[in-house]
């Protein structure tokens, strides 16, 4: 506990205002006593701060989601040599940018009524989310200038860590619908995680030298938050990097200092919202800044939104391994590894009549046509599930996009006499197929389901950002969702998926405030007519995000490694969820091969490590990276790379792959 104190010492009996100051010299000083101990507290700064000392060893999150004076990017804290760079974060100034901007409801924005089942989630307002990412490119561009200079050293593993939390944080904002209050502490931990990564950077490229060389010429002082001191020989390094610093010395040392003037303590009330957020209990620590820090991330510690969905469902087998032991933190691209996970062992040799994986026919004009249909064949006997519609053909709707075609080419060649290894994963899906919303022969329920679905989205997604909570759901479940089947109904199996069913969607409720379902299911005539196109829009989303999330879990198995990022690179954008439209025509569904080709050879990379290895063009696309690639080689690495994608899936997993589609239509018609 600090007070200030009077132990009836001159402070300024060697006042001397023509005298430069010193590192141990002062333009202002006060006396404080801790646990008892007076200490007189000097200063390169016209200002002394109350110290972020308690008895009680704890931080209180605030109402503005930040921790007052525990907050090491808004008050200066204890110095420790761990988290000396903390020092040299910059100060909020008036003019301070989107990184120490407070949220306002303004910025808050929830779907209009009738549009969501889930009145109370909502996103960033798309303004101040640009401002977010175009802050972060800034920093990226400057850390890639700094690695670049650092070179053959490598960075301090810390970047990659806070890049890590960066990039989650962004993804979360970019991706997740979320109360109120979830969104502005994912926007203040994202500014923390920010502002620690940007002291960081400039203590190791500025002030750490600045400290080294010790130059007679004494910097200007740095608009930083600065540290508390107690360590004689830290305040002369702060004193030559030009970093704010307050020493603190018991009075009986006063010796010689040169101090000019004696004032007040400046109390964090004046600066901060000290007021406890309610709901939220104090969080204990340790004493010491290294303890708060910890319990800090440790509060609001951002984790993927992506991890395995089929992981309680397959087999066991050798622990998955991380592809990369140092990531870099260049383009705040590191995403923490799901530890734990398990691996299936791969299909032994790859047997079967694709063992090989090698091209199969020959070069035919039709098949290198952009975007050309498919033969597709009729069902057969070994191309079809149990019973039911034949999910290795694309449905043929109106409402139903066309497909990327090489998936779908794959999709009808699976050979679907093979045992899978988790065949307890297949009729289980992340977010329903999409052909079980427009299936129906009747009009009017395919489009009941499209609206429930757009009601029912946003609780969706918010399911998949809490950990822990059930990833996939049957087809069973799925088609009682989508016809509104969430209220229980009765006793048996009907009954018993109902309660399952509102487990699903508890999560989004809960967090709405909401006991009830409103408006749902929807009356008939109650809701406007979904026009093709919309229609269209709504299942490519289905279907990417099953893609994206299906396609990371066989990776994962497959390989027997983790490597979400490598395989975010295969897409047109960085998520798994929620993507933009515009991704509908980029990437794996751009119009030419030509824009296609990076990111078939990306896959074609990542495949050299699965069990069954591929075969033919496959192997030999890495080698040919760099070489020239005509229309033809590229086309045929397409179907090479749909055809082993959907026959590996169905040795994994035992149904079909849910394949990417496409959006052809103008946006907005």
């Amino acid at each position: 506990m600090t007070d200030t104190a009077n132990p009836h010492i001159d402070l300024l009996k060697n006042r001397n205002p023509e005298k430069r100051l010193g590192a141990f010299d002062s333009r202002v000083s006060a006396v404080v006593r801790i646990s008892g101990t007076p200490y007189f507290i000097t200063t390169n700064t016209d200002y002394i701060p109350t110290l972020p000392l308690r008895e009680s060893h704890t931080i209180t999150l605030r109402k503005d989601y930040r921790f007052g004076e525990d907050d090491y990017t808004r008050w200066p804290q204890q110095y420790s040599e761990r988290f000396c760079h903390l020092a040299a974060i910059p100060e909020k100034k008036p003019d301070a940018g989107v990184m120490w901007w407070d949220p306002q409801r303004s910025d808050f924005l929830c779907p209009d009524t009738g549009n969501t089942l889930t009145h109370g989630l909502g996103r960033l307002r798309a303004s101040k989310l640009g401002d977010l990412l175009r802050a972060c490119v800034v920093l990226d561009d400057e850390y890639l200038e700094y690695e670049k200079l650092l070179a053959p050293n490598k960075p301090l593993p810390l970047f990659s860590l806070l890049a890590q939390q960066i990039k989650l944080s962004l993804e979360r904002l970019k991706t997740l619908p979320l109360p109120w209050g979830s969104m502005v502490a994912v926007v203040t931990h994202l500014q923390r995680a920010y502002l620690e990564f940007l002291g960081l950077l400039h203590y190791m490229k500025f002030y750490k030298p600045r400290m080294e060389t010790r130059s007679s010429e004494v910097p200007s002082l740095a608009p930083c938050v600065g540290a508390f001191v107690s360590d004689a020989l830290v305040a002369p390094q702060f004193y030559a990097a030009g970093l704010p610093y307050w020493l603190l010395r018991p009075t009986f040392t006063f010796k010689d200092e040169n101090i000019l003037e004696i004032v007040e303590l400046m109390e964090p009330a004046l600066l901060l919202e000290l007021e406890p957020a309610p709901g939220f209990h104090p969080i204990p620590t340790a004493p010491g800044t290294y303890a708060k820090i910890e319990a800090m991330r440790a509060a609001w510690k951002s984790s993927p939104l992506y991890c395995d969905p089929f992981e309680s469902g397959g087999a066991s087998g050798p622990a998955a391994s991380s592809s990369s032991d140092a990531p870099s933190a260049a383009g705040f691209s590191t995403i923490a590894s799901p530890t734990g996970h398990t691996v299936a062992a791969g299909p032994s040799g790859g047997g079967g009549r694709r063992g090989g994986g090698g091209s199969q026919g020959g070069k035919q004009d039709s098949r290198y046509q952009p975007y050309g249909r498919p033969n597709r064949p009729g069902p057969s006997s070994s191309n079809k599930g149990s019973s039911g519609r034949n999910k290795f053909k694309l449905l043929e709707c109106a409402e139903m996009p066309p497909s990327v075609t090489a998936f779908e080419r794959g999709l009808l060649e699976v050979d679907t006499t093979r045992t899978p290894i988790s065949p307890g994963v297949g009729g289980r899906y992340v977010f329903p197929e999409p052909a079980l919303l427009v299936s129906s022969p009747d009009y009017e329920r395919r489009q009941l389901m499209l609206h429930h679905y757009t009601l029912i989205q946003d609780a969706l997604l918010y399911r998949l950002g809490n950990p822990g909570k059930q990833r996939t759901i049957t087809t069973q479940q799925w088609r009682d969702i989508l016809a509104g089947k969430v209220v229980a109904q009765g006793r048996g199996k009907a009954g018993d998926r109902s309660v399952q069913i509102a487990a699903i969607l508890a999560p989004a409720l809960d967090a709405c405030g909401l006991d009830g379902y409103r408006d749902f299911p929807a009356a008939p005539g109650s809701f406007n007519p979904i026009p093709v196109n919309r229609a269209r829009e709504i299942l490519w989303g289905i279907a990417e995000s099953n893609f994206r999330f299906e396609f990371l879990a066989l990776d994962c198995r497959a390989s027997g490694m983790v490597r979400p990022d490598d395989c975010r690179k295969c897409f047109a954008g960085d998520t798994v969820m929620a993507m933009p439209l515009e991704e509908g025509k980029r990437g794996l569904a751009a119009l030419t091969s030509a824009e296609r080709h990076k990111y078939f050879l990306r896959i074609a990379k990542l495949m050299e490590a699965w069990i069954p290895r591929p075969g033919g063009v496959i192997m030999q696309a890495n080698a040919a990276a760099e070489q020239e690639w005509d229309r033809f080689k590229r086309e045929e690495l397409e179907t090479e790379v749909g055809r082993h994608y959907t026959q590996t899936f169905f040795d994994y997993f035992g149904r079909a792959a849910v394949i990417p589609l496409r959006l052809e239509h103008a946006f907005g018609s």
